[in-house]
């Protein structure tokens, strides 16, 4: 019936510069990927309906994502800079749930929460290709933006996500990869 996908994440990092031109980062962070979606379930005779069924999941990773830093521009004496960043994240589950209402009017209070840590893959690698800019605001203090697509090299569900065609007896595991965009905005401090 419906289904959208988010990515929650927050990071920290260190930066180590090789040459005027290539860095190398790493970051130690937490993503939760968080999906909702909706299915038809099975027809019900009393009401004479196929009853919506609303199914959301969530999984905890901690991340600890390598990136290539390139400056491709720079104005000025590190005034302005630009950067290419192709990353890789490699991600360590800590939890994940998912949550189901079958009440027939869709009663955002009447949830069933079932811990299904093992239902995600315990280990999640994602790459990861984006820009960012630097723009120094006093000596040691720059203005820091980003823009980045990020993809799953592997599924996130580990095999939970099962549908149904006809009986209980065929079912089929659907992989999920996840694929968002993502912009932030921060500031960075050098040491030196």
């Amino acid at each position: 019936v419906g289904s959208e996908m988010c990515i929650r994440d927050r990071y920290i990092g260190l930066e180590y510069r090789f040459s005027d031109r290539f860095a190398l980062q790493v970051e130690f962070g937490r993503n939760v990927f968080a999906s909702k979606y909706d299915y038809l379930g099975q027809f019900d005779s009393t009401s004479g309906q196929r009853p919506t069924i609303r199914n959301e999941a969530a999984a905890h990773y901690f991340t600890l994502p390598v990136t290539a830093k390139f400056r491709l521009y720079e104005a000025g004496d590190e005034a302005f800079s630009v950067y290419a960043l192709p990353s890789v994240y490699f991600g360590f589950l800590q939890k994940g749930y998912r949550k189901y209402n079958i009440s027939p009017d869709m009663n955002s209070g009447v949830w069933i929460e079932v811990n299904e840590s093992d239902g995600f893959t315990s280990n999640l690698v994602l790459g990861s290709i984006g820009i960012e800019f630097n723009s120094r605001i006093l000596p040691y203090l720059y203005l820091t933006g980003q823009a980045r697509f990020m993809s799953s090299l592997n599924d996130i569900n580990d095999g939970f996500f099962l549908v149904g065609f006809g009986s209980s007896s065929n079912t089929v595991a659907i992989p999920i990869y996840s694929s968002t965009g993502q912009l932030s905005l921060g500031v960075q401090v050098r040491l030196w």
